[in-house]
């Protein structure tokens, strides 16, 4: 009995079919869990060659599927005969993959699929040799593909055949962990770590700049042109941000944002030997909260980038330098009843934009801004007082120097961008003064009243107070990051065999010593 032997084509199937049964199979087994590190690795590194061998057939196949579909005649056309208006959409239905994916699928597969003479139906080399041949020997997956093509096939521009040449080649090169030198055109394999998707991004990049220096160009006309933020409308008390932002831009964002958002000391402690694990004298045990490290700064990346942009933008407007709005600084307006406000309860309004915001958010605004009463009959204006402005510059500067930075523990916000609060509120009668101001960053002092935290001032030193569940003790605590403060403290240390070093005067800073 002779028997027909398969196709490649099938051979690959059933070798698919197999790693999907054998996949499903250890999943089923709970194996993962009970493996080795090294197991656990090995199967990561065998995985990711195992995707890159899928991509590379997906990419191999929509080229295929392109050649099949590109005749005149729509009927005779393999996507139409599939039920599908595109190449993009037959891929999205037979692999189930984006949209997106699906996009950057044929991207690529124009790239690194052979063409095909209009002239003499002859085959024609790929743009993108070098790259294919990694594609096949998996050595780059669809991520580093898709930068490789973006970067040496630009849209609308034709570069350099031999320089894209030469980038193809090395690009290749560093996906597969080669040394290619263009000058010499010599190649060392092995020479240095295989490039993952966002190292070869880095690299294409480079050659792009290198092969059309004036790209850059008219892709920041084209950004110029686009660039733009727009404000939606107030739903449920956030307010949509949609736009476009020039890279500059957004790299200068970013550095921001890491500088908020950077984990440096994310949780307080505070010692006290009655309240440590395993010397508790707390009577009721279910409630007790001695056995937890600390308290940590429960805001997720997005929440930070948030409070980060609004301490960004309430900077900038208070600056000298912001231009100016109406003949004044940009200033934030929060209308309140003044019954309201003195009463506690009630909302606050935002002319600009409409809105309706809990009083907390005027109590916020009165405390660290300009306040002006308005007094209005009837909807007529009787009245207008003098705005009452809060905290000279020099007032901050030496509140700057006793407090550092934001009081509350483990905040890390630095003093440039905090703002100063009131601890006996300005609304009743609560002095601006040193001795009445503290620093806090945007997000403590928004949500000090929710927060548990509490604040005094004892001899024109700042105290703080944790929530209970941090501090069972419920002890007020002198806290301070300012370096002139911690350096003055450092000098009381008593050498083994002599007096205490002297301290350095605290110039311009009306804090007084620690006790």
């Amino acid at each position: 009995m002779t028997t027909t032997p398969q196709s490649p084509a099938s051979q690959l199937r059933d070798a698919i079919a197999m790693l999907a049964s054998a996949t499903r199979s250890f999943h089923a087994s709970g194996t993962m869990e009970r493996c080795a590190d090294a197991e656990v690795v090995s199967l990561l590194t065998a995985s990711g060659e195992a995707l890159r061998a899928a991509e590379s057939l997906m990419i191999t196949a929509t080229g295929e599927v392109q050649q099949r579909s590109a005749t005149a005649d729509v009927a005779e056309r393999l996507t139409t005969r599939l039920g599908c208006g595109s190449v993009a959409e037959a891929i999205q239905q037979t692999t189930l993959v984006s949209s997106g994916t699906a996009r950057k699928l044929t991207r690529v597969a124009q790239a690194v699929a052979p063409g095909r003479s209009l002239s003499s139906g002859s085959a024609l080399p790929p743009a993108l040799p070098a790259l294919r041949a990694a594609l096949h020997d998996t050595a780059v997956g669809l991520d580093g593909a898709i930068v490789v093509t973006a970067a040496l096939q630009p849209r609308g521009r034709t570069l350099d055949s031999e320089l894209v040449a030469i980038a193809d080649h090395a690009l290749a090169a560093a996906a597969r962990g080669d040394d290619f030198d263009p000058a010499t055109g010599q190649t060392r394999p092995d020479a240095i770590m295989p490039a993952t998707a966002d190292v070869l991004r880095i690299h294409a990049t480079a050659w792009a700049s290198a092969i059309d220096p004036d790209g850059a160009e008219p892709i920041e006309q084209a950004a110029m042109r686009k660039r733009g933020v727009t404000l939606g409308r107030v739903r449920d008390g956030l307010v949509e941000l949609h736009g476009l932002i020039m890279a500059e831009g957004a790299e200068q964002m970013q550095r921001f944002f890491d500088a908020v958002g950077t984990p440096r000391h994310t949780r307080v402690s505070f010692s006290d030997p009655a309240h440590q694990p395993g010397h508790c004298s707390c009577e009721d045990k279910s409630a007790c909260r001695c056995a937890d490290d600390g308290v940590a700064d429960t805001r997720t990346a997005t929440q930070k980038r948030h409070d980060a942009l609004v301490m960004a933008f309430t900077l900038a407007a208070g600056s000298e330098d912001a231009p100016l709005l109406g003949g004044a600084a940009p200033t934030l307006l929060i209308m309140v009843d003044e019954a309201a406000l003195a009463a506690g309860s009630g909302t606050a309004h935002l002319p600009a934009t409409g809105a309706t915001v809990p009083l907390a958010a005027a109590h916020h605004a009165a405390c660290a801004g300009t306040t002006q009463r308005v007094t209005l009959n009837e909807g007529r204006v009787t009245h207008i007082s003098s705005p009452q402005r809060i905290f000279t510059i020099h007032q901050r500067r030496a509140i700057t120097l006793r407090d550092g930075g934001c009081v509350i523990p483990g905040c890390e916000i630095p003093a440039a961008w905090c703002e100063i609060h009131h601890v006996e509120e300005h609304a009743r009668g609560g002095p601006t003064h040193t001795d009445n101001g503290v620093l806090l960053c945007w997000f403590h002092h928004r949500y000090l009243e929710i927060s548990g935290w509490s604040i005094r001032m004892r001899d024109g030193v700042p105290e703080v107070r944790a929530p209970g569940w941090i501090d069972p003790t419920g002890r007020w605590r002198s806290n301070t990051r300012s370096s002139l403060r911690l350096t003055r403290r450092a000098h009381r240390v008593k050498p083994a065999g002599g007096r205490a070093t002297r301290a350095p005067h605290e110039h311009g800073s009306n804090a007084t010593p620690d006790g």
